[in-house]
């Protein structure tokens, strides 16, 4: 909540979307780690602050980075059926990701399920990253 009004401002005037979205995945996978390494009161509070930022960095972008890719494709349907079908997905994918969690922690236990979903996180959003420079950089030269 604290996090969202600054973190927009900072992307609206600084930061292209994209990298806020990828940045703050890293970030929000990343610290998962430490608490999965060491798990105390400073580390998970920690946690829970930087992943609280992170998503606050991705939230808003991502939405706008999907209006943008879907622009071309949305003809006479207009910007909801866009919006609504990317809710659907969030929720389902929350629903997968509950569900996935919890047969980490049912097969393992709680800290090696915070850090293997802390570093699948981290590695998507770096691939992610990469794979946007690269369409970038094949996009300028073409």
């Amino acid at each position: 909540l604290l996090g969202g009004p600054l973190v927009a401002r900072v992307g609206e005037t600084h930061i292209r979307p994209w990298i806020l979205v990828g940045v703050g995945s890293v970030f929000s996978g990343a610290i998962l780690l430490l608490p999965a390494m060491n798990a105390t009161a400073l580390t998970i509070s920690l946690a829970v602050i930087v992943v609280g930022f992170g998503h606050a960095a991705v939230r808003g972008p991502q939405i706008a980075l999907a209006l943008d890719i879907a622009e071309p494709q949305l003809g006479d349907r207009g910007r909801g059926a866009t919006l609504a079908a990317m809710r659907s997905l969030e929720r389902l994918g929350s629903l997968v990701g509950l569900l996935f969690v919890a047969l980490l922690v049912a097969h393992f236990d709680l800290l090696l399920a915070m850090g293997a979903i802390g570093m699948i996180v981290a590695l998507a959003a770096v691939a992610y990253l990469a794979s946007h420079a690269f369409v970038a950089r094949r996009a300028a030269r073409a």
